[in-house]
């Protein structure tokens, strides 16, 4: 077996372990559910914490599940890509609606800035949303109690300029140059949150898939801003 071989035989062995994986992962969560309601009908004993406790623990098996999944299929070329018109605008809002009682629950200030009359454009809505996820995401993790988020949506000539700041926990300076590899967690973060490190590297990815560009200024202790600039067309032969 030659190395190409041994590659493509790699892959096709992690794809088959995730699927197996995941699979068990669902059940387990999709019962979870169930019995949280049930219990909060019948019950007298009181095992909603541990319940939620092990429903975390799962979702964090998923995520990292699909995002391993999804550095397969980016790396080996085989992603599926599916283009259609989308409203950029309601895809943010989603996203941003997901993390609403994290938000909510560190009495978090989130200010929005965004542009009217952002055109329609035609790109994957999941891809979109794995990238503002990620994004969103670490702005509410890495940022304090009582502290401070602003997204800011501009329409440009021919994009969109996307920028997520944030007065959280910032990035080392002696680090910054690794921010987008694969499993890079700052030291300052390792503490505060279990995450993979996949996240930023994915989106990196994803978005110069679409001829796009990112970038952050970021202090430690002060906070990030992550700048993020989407074509509104994507170009003919990058998908």
């Amino acid at each position: 077996m030659n190395k190409n071989e041994n590659e493509l035989e790699f892959i096709k062995s992690m794809r088959l372990a995730m699927h197996q994986l995941r699979a068990p992962l669902t059940i387990i969560k999709g019962n979870l559910s169930l019995m949280k309601d049930e219990l909060a009908k019948n019950s007298k004993i009181d095992l909603k914490e541990y319940l939620e406790e092990i429903g975390i623990a799962n979702e964090k098996m998923l995520d990292l599940i699909n995002a391993l999944s999804i550095i397969l299929k980016l790396e080996s070329n085989d992603l599926p890509v599916n283009v259609q018109p989308i409203d950029f605008l309601s895809i943010i809002e989603e996203i941003i609606n997901k993390f609403e009682p994290k938000i909510k629950k560190k009495k978090i200030n989130l200010e929005k800035d965004f542009s009217k009359n952002l055109p329609i454009i035609n790109y994957d809505s999941d891809l979109i949303k794995i990238i503002f996820q990620n994004i969103i995401s670490n702005a509410v993790n890495y940022t304090p109690e009582n502290g401070k988020i602003k997204i800011k949506i501009q329409k440009q000539k021919n994009d969109f300029l996307i920028e997520v700041s944030d007065n959280g926990l910032g990035i080392p300076e002696n680090q910054q140059s690794k921010v987008f590899t694969k499993f890079f967690r700052a030291d300052n973060i390792i503490k505060e949150n279990d995450g993979a490190g996949l996240g930023l590297y994915i989106v990196k990815f994803l978005i110069e898939i679409f001829n796009g560009k990112i970038w952050f200024k970021s202090e430690q202790n002060k906070g990030t801003v992550f700048s993020i600039l989407i074509p509104f067309k994507i170009q003919k032969g990058t998908v």
